[in-house]
């Protein structure tokens, strides 16, 4: 990771060679985490943080099952917003 910290800085999202250059490392990194957990590259999601990781978690499953979302009250407060409003919560699903 240090080259992408001190010399190749990147946007995954760009649409230059240098945005190329990121996305191919995290293509690579997340074939690589995808292995060693005996995942699929597809399965595995980065995350900017701790609060969008947890509502990724909370909010997918509830959405992928049916289920109601409920947090506890020790929750981070922007995890405990995403049990909130499922009315406005929607999904794509990418087969």
């Amino acid at each position: 990771m240090l080259p992408y910290f001190t010399q190749k800085f990147g946007n995954a999202a760009s649409l230059h060679a240098v945005g190329d250059t990121a996305t191919a490392a995290l293509e690579e990194a997340r074939a690589r985490v995808a292995a060693f957990f005996g995942a699929k590259p597809g399965e595995i999601v980065f995350t900017g943080g701790a609060t969008e990781a947890s509502n990724l978690g909370i909010v997918g499953y509830a959405l992928r099952t049916g289920a109601r979302a409920t947090t506890s009250s020790s929750a981070r407060p922007s995890t405990s917003r995403s049990s909130t409003s499922p009315s406005t919560w929607s999904a794509t699903v990418f087969a």
